[in-house]
């Protein structure tokens, strides 16, 4: 264990991260035949938030691939185990949901480890994922203008009775109207904790919207500023006329 330890890179991280990262990088080579290790996430960015966790890709020589969270040092932190030959199918995987995850931890990760010379390509063929457009599934962004008109409508149709369960609903259906600008630009979404500033950087008065939904004071104003979010994303505040494409029906 010692000489392959001593064959890392650590980034500068603050305490408690630097000490959680050499322990949990320990544990990894300790239990896998270990090839490669990146470090991805918030931390590494010098953004984190108080819950923020360290993410570590670890390849190995197995054929297996294993998810596991562990706390080091208290900070929590997410192991993602797999072979090499397995990550290029994540990020192609991750392409048509919007969300590319692995090819962003890659793209922005720092390489620790890297004994056969295996993340060069890895890091170079995520930032290629990266580039290109979320190639969405045909209808896609049809049927989640359609999930979240349902969800207005659901809430509009209860509010007067039961408010609070309104509410509850509509805070499904502003995030999703939200993410549904994005989808609907062809672009990829970004993370729930990111998604108010990526709003803002395209839509300041959608934005603001979305803050006044969440921070507003009454009921009323909070469903005022849902219709008005409906009204500047999905265009629309219930049911509308729409069809899918024909498909073949299922024999049997």
């Amino acid at each position: 264990m010692k000489p392959l330890l001593s064959s890392c890179r650590w980034p500068e991280l603050p305490e408690p991260y630097y000490s959680a990262l050499r322990a949990a990088v320990s544990y990894a080579i300790s239990r896998y035949e270990v090839s490669a290790v990146l470090l991805a996430g918030t931390v590494l960015r010098g953004a984190p938030d108080r819950a923020s966790d360290l993410d570590i890709f670890v390849l190995h020589r197995g054929a297996t691939r294993q998810r596991v969270q562990k706390f080091f040092n208290s900070v929590p932190v997410e192991l993602f185990v797999n072979p090499p030959e397995r990550i290029p199918r994540y990020f192609e995987e991750d392409n048509p949901s919007g969300r590319p995850m692995a090819a962003h931890m890659f793209a922005s990760g720092f390489a620790i480890l890297d004994q056969e010379g295996q993340l060069a390509a890895l890091v170079e063929s995520a930032q290629e994922w990266l580039a290109k457009a979320p190639a969405y599934p045909h209808q896609h962004a049809l049927f989640e203008r359609y999930f979240a008109a349902t969800l207005i409508e659901d809430a509009l149709d209860i509010y007067e009775r039961d408010p609070a369960g309104a509410l509850l609903i509509l805070g499904q259906a502003v995030p999703r109207m939200l993410l549904y600008v994005f989808i609907e630009r062809g672009e990829n979404q970004p993370r729930q904790k990111d998604l108010l500033a990526a709003v803002a950087a395209i839509d300041p008065e959608l934005a603001d919207l979305a803050g006044r939904f969440s921070t507003g004071g009454s009921l009323g104003e909070r469903l005022s500023a849902a219709k008005q979010i409906a009204d500047r994303t999905i265009g629309t505040r219930g049911f509308f006329e729409w069809e899918s494409q024909p498909e073949r029906a299922a024999d049997g």
